[in-house]
C-alpha cells in the first residue's frame, strides 16, 4: 500500500468501515495510521475459538476499563467511547480470525456486525474509526471472486 493515497483516505471519517484486506497491507496501514496520529490497535486472534476468548482479546489489547461486561453489548459500548485512549482517529487490525469464523460462524458475523456499529457511530461524531479485517492472500483473493 501506498502510505500518502492511504492517509488521504484514512482522514475521510465519512468513508472509515469494516474492510477486508490482506495481512501483507498491515504494515503500511500502520505506518500511515501512525503519520497521522491515529491509535493503532492490532489484535492477533490466533487460536481464539469462542466469544470469551475473544472478548479478553479485546479488553487487553483496547486496555478496557474494569466494568468491562465482557459481552457484545459492553464490547459495542466500549468500543464507541474510548475516552481513556484519546486520538485524532482509529484503526483496528485484527488478523487471525480463520480460527473463530470456523469454530463459530454465528459469533464471528456478530462481531463484523458490532465493528460495523461502532465505525457508524465514529462518522456521525466526525472521528474516524477503521476496522480492518486481516486475511491470508489466498483467503482474500477467494473473498474478492
Amino acid at each position: 500500500m501506498n502510505a500518502r493515497p492511504l492517509q488521504a483516505l484514512l482522514v475521510e471519517a465519512d468513508q472509515a468501515g469494516t474492510f477486508y484486506l490482506t495481512a501483507s497491507d498491515l504494515d503500511g496501514l500502520r505506518a500511515a495510521a501512525g503519520d497521522l496520529g491515529f491509535r493503532c490497535v492490532d489484535i492477533d486472534l490466533a487460536g481464539c475459538a469462542d466469544k470469551a476468548g475473544l472478548m479478553r482479546h479485546f479488553a487487553d489489547a483496547f486496555a478496557f476499563p474494569p466494568y468491562f461486561g465482557h459481552n457484545w453489548d459492553a464490547l459495542a459500548d466500549c468500543l464507541v467511547d474510548l475516552d481513556w485512549m484519546p486520538a485524532e482517529g482509529y484503526v483496528l487490525t485484527l488478523q487471525n480470525l480463520q480460527d473463530l469464523r470456523d469454530a463459530d460462524p454465528a459469533d464471528y458475523t456478530t462481531l463484523v456486525s458490532v465493528l460495523e456499529g461502532a465505525c457508524e457511530d465514529w462518522r456521525e461524531h466526525g472521528r474516524p474509526f477503521w476496522a480492518f479485517l486481516a486475511l491470508p492472500d489466498d483467503q482474500f483473493d477467494a473473498l474478492q471472486s
